[in-house]
């Protein structure tokens, strides 16, 4: 990739500035709070399936690349980008009938970056110095196997690289909020009469070398909106070490490193609401699909017989490692389910999860185990149980990573489109904290990586972890004479999700929570105040005093119920709000 480079000395001959005006749509508002103040700033949205992020302002250089930039970035600005000051202004209309007109942002330009040819814009060939993974996902179209890009393919492209000190969005006072800078009556007027196509809703880029300026005279009215500009980067200039106190002038550095303030818990009901078919039920037929058994045995209730668990036999491969036959491992995980949700056919996973501590699968016969004089042997029940719980630990954990990994990644992902307006909104001032093992988060939303906790694992990890939280031994056979309490208790604790464990591998995202002023429950059931996960919402709450809930729409009934089971977890001194997060409404306070 070419690049050119500002060349700093001649730069420092040249007297003046070049100011760029590009005129945008209505602009995205996001509110920020950054120390004690709060900006409401205007940006140009987040990225989804129709549009792009730019300029794209959460990088460390703020990047311009597509709207209206092969005008903008003409030959002649190109040019003066290497040896003068060049600022690039991007205004728009505070409403879409209103009169006045602000700025969003202001980039000056460092560099220009020359894309590779129309159909050589491979992901691998781009500036890994620039195009990071960051802009990859937020700024820049989706690369194509051909080598082109989804949209924007012109011929030539340019990226502009603002200057990560001289680049800004300039804010003004407004009673207790900072808004971005507007023109008055008069000068918004101006601009609008060089950006704005007659009867259309386009815009003009205006600069300086624009032929229309001179055809249509109006160098004056452009030189008016620009000393008016000028004199802004001017305040911008001094300000630095000396703020005014009705003026802000946010840099790359504020933007990109913005507390987190909000918590968005995600539970399998958000998965469902996308249509994806990860309801326990589907997992359960998934297994069945693979067994060897037929439709008599799938309703079959089995409990407490250990023989009809037909423990598969494994072989080893060079490696050492159990190889199990997939149908029969089906059929034996597929009974285990059955004994789990004998009470209840259909069960949500918590219940699932629940009722892996209650079951109890080690029942002997006595009869088998005692001499011929009808005295029981010990030994050889301690023995036997050894064998059968290795091999049942085997088959069990191998059987849930195998076919929980092959039913995760079965899974139809392909067509979901972003629905829930409240974490469009919030994707950059927000943590995840997800329950579910899949990527909807990351690649419908463009969540970025470092925001999201997959507590229990995910594709991407190739790590899955179900459980109960179960502590005590089966009641069972806390007097079993033959001392073979603690292979069973293996198998419990084979089954059990170590919630202690998982909290402390993730201790770094729990610990940039302590500042959280917003909890987000989304798809997550918290009737069972005495759920197996209910450990990392104690250990938080200790952290949290005063913060407010809001509980998605869909579980309105509930909220009393919910708001117990807050209370018995910790949290104090909460305000609770029901919330239609596709609409990003709140609907009952």
């Amino acid at each position: 990739m070419e690049t050119i480079r500002d060349n700093e000395e001649e730069k420092k001959s040249c007297e003046g500035i070049n100011i760029v005006f590009i005129g945008h749509p209505i602009r995205v508002k996001q509110k920020l709070k950054i120390g004690n103040e709060v900006y409401n700033i205007s940006f140009d949205g987040f990225k989804d399936t129709k549009h792009n992020e730019d300029p794209f302002i959460w990088n460390n250089n703020f990047l311009y690349s597509f709207c209206h930039a092969n005008h903008a970035l003409s030959a002649d600005i190109r040019q003066k980008i290497k040896k003068e000051e060049v600022y690039l202004v991007f205004v728009s209309k505070t409403g879409r009938n209103s009169k006045i007109v602000e700025i969003d942002t202001i980039i000056k330009a460092e560099e220009i970056y020359e894309w590779p040819n129309k159909n050589e814009r491979f992901k691998e060939s781009l500036c890994s110095k620039i195009f990071n993974d960051k802009v990859i996902a937020h700024h820049l179209p989706k690369f194509l196997e051909g080598g082109g890009i989804s949209e924007h393919n012109n011929k030539n492209l340019y990226t502009c690289v603002g200057d990560s000190d001289g680049s800004f969005l300039p804010m003004k006072k407004d009673g207790d909020i900072f808004i971005p800078f507007r023109f008055n009556e008069s000068v918004s007027k101006n601009l609008l009469e060089l950006i704005k196509v007659t009867d259309n809703d386009m815009y003009y880029v205006a600069k300086s070398t624009s032929p229309r300026l001179i055809t249509e005279n109006k160098e004056n009215t452009f030189n008016k909106v620009y000393e008016v500009v000028k004199k802004l980067i001017e305040e911008e200039n001094s300000s630095r070490g000396n703020p005014k106190e009705d003026q802000r002038f946010l840099k790359s550095y504020q933007i990109r490193n913005l507390d987190k303030k909000n918590l968005f818990v995600i539970g399998n009901g958000f998965d469902i609401a996308h249509n994806i078919e990860s309801q326990y039920s589907k997992f359960r037929d998934f297994v069945f699909k693979l067994s060897n058994l037929d439709e008599l045995d799938r309703n079959k209730i089995i409990e407490d017989e250990i023989e009809a668990f037909e423990i598969p036999s494994s072989v080893l491969n060079h490696d050492g490692e159990e190889i199990y036959n997939t149908a029969e491992l089906a059929a034996f995980y597929h009974s285990v389910i059955n004994t789990i949700s004998f009470k209840n056919y259909d069960p949500e996973w918590k219940d699932f999860e629940k009722n892996l501590g209650e079951l109890n699968i080690l029942s002997f016969t006595s009869t088998e185990f005692v001499d011929k004089h009808g005295d029981i042997e010990p030994f050889r029940i301690a023995s036997a149980v050894e064998e059968i719980v290795h091999n049942l630990k085997s088959a069990y954990q191998i059987a849930t990573f195998k076919l929980f990994s092959e039913w995760i990644r079965s899974l139809d992902t392909s067509r979901i489109v972003a629905t829930k307006k409240t974490i469009q909104k919030h994707i950059r001032d927000s943590y995840f904290l997800t329950f579910n093992y899949t990527n909807v988060l990351e690649d419908v939303y463009n969540v970025e990586n470092y925001q999201v906790c997959h507590i229990h694992g995910s594709i991407n990890e190739n790590k899955f972890i179900v459980g109960h939280g179960k502590d005590e031994k089966l009641k069972n056979y806390e007097q079993n004479p033959f001392s073979v309490n603690d292979f069973i208790i293996e198998i419990v604790n084979v089954m059990k999700k170590d919630t202690s464990k998982h909290y402390v591998e993730n201790l770094t995202f729990f610990e940039n929570l302590k500042d959280i002023e917003n909890i987000y429950f989304i798809g997550f059931n918290l009737s069972d105040e005495h759920s197996v996960d209910s450990l990392y919402f104690k250990k938080l709450f200790k952290e949290l005093k005063g913060f407010n809930v809001y509980f998605d729409s869909y579980h309105q009934d509930e909220i009393d119920k919910f708001k117990q089971t807050l209370e018995t977890w910790g949290a104090q001194y909460i305000k609770l709000y029901v919330i239609n997060t596709e609409r990003d409404k709140v609907v009952e306070p």
